[in-house]
């Protein structure tokens, strides 16, 4: 619920205003009789607002990717795909340390990342420990359709999953804060060869749930049937 108000206030995101967001909500036709139904009465007030956007987020579930089917023996991973699982999961790639753990591919889990030598921006988790290992570290972001979901990183350089692979391959590089699980940095990498980097984006590619995507209960409002 407090990360409604934040999208709505913060100059990053809607950069709105809470008041003037209640009122045009309670202007649109179609809302007032879905606070009925949600909350007895047709009365549009902020904290609805934050609590039905809140519950809908919590029903989006990504759980029908062909990764998550084959986990339940509804599908079967090709074998490109199987070798990227393998990588993936292995110490040559080293993927997994970061965003192995869960189903969601990630451990939730702030690092250093060695994409950078000088950090201009430390990152929000050096500002709140103040920890100078902290510096340039940040939460590794699931990978559950990562594959439609560019730009990539924290500040968005990256455009495509291959030039993400390309940086864990042979893009690393050596600063002080640089997270202990990037083992290879001295090496650039883990230098992966062209084959390998083909495996693991087909492997990448099998977390995108495509039935979420396209599933109408996550529509636009006036496209349902209340």
């Amino acid at each position: 619920e407090s990360v409604v108000w934040m999208a709505i206030v913060a100059q990053h995101e809607i950069n709105g205003d809470i008041d003037r967001t209640v009122e045009t909500i309670g202007s649109i036709p179609l809302y007032p009789p879905l606070f009925k139904a949600a909350f007895g009465d047709e009365e549009v007030t902020y904290e609805r607002i934050s609590k039905a956007i809140a519950q809908f987020v919590r029903t989006i579930i990504a759980y029908r990717s062909k990764f998550h089917k084959s986990l339940r023996g509804e599908a079967t991973l090709t074998e490109a795909e199987m070798r990227g699982f393998d990588l993936f999961f292995s110490e040559e790639a080293d993927c997994f340390h970061c965003h192995g753990g869960s189903s969601l591919m990630t451990t939730n889990q702030f690092y250093n990342n060695g994409k950078d030598t000088v950090f201009i921006d430390p990152g929000d988790r050096f500002s709140v420990t103040g920890d100078p290992t902290d510096i340039g570290a940040y939460k590794a972001p699931s990978l559950i359709n990562a594959a439609i979901t560019a730009p990539y990183m924290h500040d968005g350089r990256f455009k495509t999953l291959d030039e993400v692979i390309d940086l864990y391959s042979e893009g690393l590089v050596y600063s002080d804060p640089v997270d202990p699980l990037m083992k290879q940095v001295h090496s650039g990498g883990v230098q992966l060869t062209q084959a390998e980097k083909e495996d693991l984006k087909a492997f990448l590619e099998t977390l995108t749930d495509y039935e979420l995507l396209s599933d109408p209960q996550f529509g636009r409002p006036e496209d349902l049937n209340f």
